[in-house]
Order: C-alpha cells, then structure tokens, then sequence
C-alpha cells in the first residue's frame, strides 16, 4: 500500500508561480538571510538564536506590522 502511494506520488509535479513586487521580493530576500543566519548562529549559540527567533516570530505576529517592511529595515 505504501509503495503504491509513493508510486502516485512520484509521478505528481506541481509548479506554484508566486506574483511578487519590487518590495516583497528584497522583504523575502532579506528574510531567507536571517534564516541562513539563524541556521548557522544556532550551531554556535543556541540561547542568542533562541533569542532570536523569538523576536522575528513576535514581529510577525504584530496586527500593526508587516514582517516585509520590518525586514527591509
């Protein structure tokens, strides 16, 4: 049964073309940085990058902010 849906699952390519502006496109490259960053700071320092993540996950939770215009800062 298992091999049977990997089989299926296999032969299924979905493409997703994602419309993006000038501003969203430098946002998202700015935050694939901090999370290289991220990846590569919790090797060294797991309590700062804790830290961390805990201040990019509050800035995308604030209703009066946008993660984008926070990231290009």
């Amino acid at each position: 049964m298992l091999e049977e849906i990997q089989t299926t699952l296999s032969m299924v390519d979905v493409r997703i073309r994602v419309e993006r502006s000038p501003v969203e496109e430098e946002a998202l490259h700015h935050v694939n940085i901090m999370i290289n960053s991220v990846i590569t700071e919790a090797r060294n320092d797991i309590k700062r990058t804790a830290k961390l993540c805990s201040t990019l996950i509050e800035s995308c939770l604030k209703s009066e902010c946008k993660f984008q215009f926070l990231a290009l800062r």
